[in-house]
């Protein structure tokens, strides 16, 4: 796997992981990540607004029953899989995004 699947699983935890943070309590994650609050911010964003207009998400929202409260993206997602490690639900979110990686709309 090459660094992109790496970085890209780690984008999709950090962003899980801060659902519901306060301001205070981002720190530590922030830390741990390596990364700044803004950019935990950033990325929770794009799940929130950017991705949710994408064709994968379009696609990908019509396959839960109950839908996918989009609000708890990425989250909900990993929960999804009903797979009992998180290894494995990574992996199954990420085979979901994995046309994201290959779009060239707007761009």
């Amino acid at each position: 796997m090459g660094r992109r699947v790496y970085w890209g699983a780690t984008v999709l935890l950090a962003t899980a992981l801060c659902h519901g943070l306060t301001l205070r309590r981002s720190h530590p994650l922030s830390q741990h990540f390596g990364v700044p609050v803004q950019t935990l911010q950033r990325w929770r964003q794009w799940w929130l607004t950017e991705f949710t207009t994408t064709p994968v998400w379009q696609t990908l929202r019509g396959r839960f029953i109950p839908p996918v409260a989009a609000h708890s993206l990425p989250g909900e997602l990993l929960q999804r899989t009903q797979t009992p490690l998180l290894r494995d639900s990574m992996t199954q979110v990420m085979r979901w995004l994995a046309p994201l990686s290959t779009l060239t709309e707007g761009r």
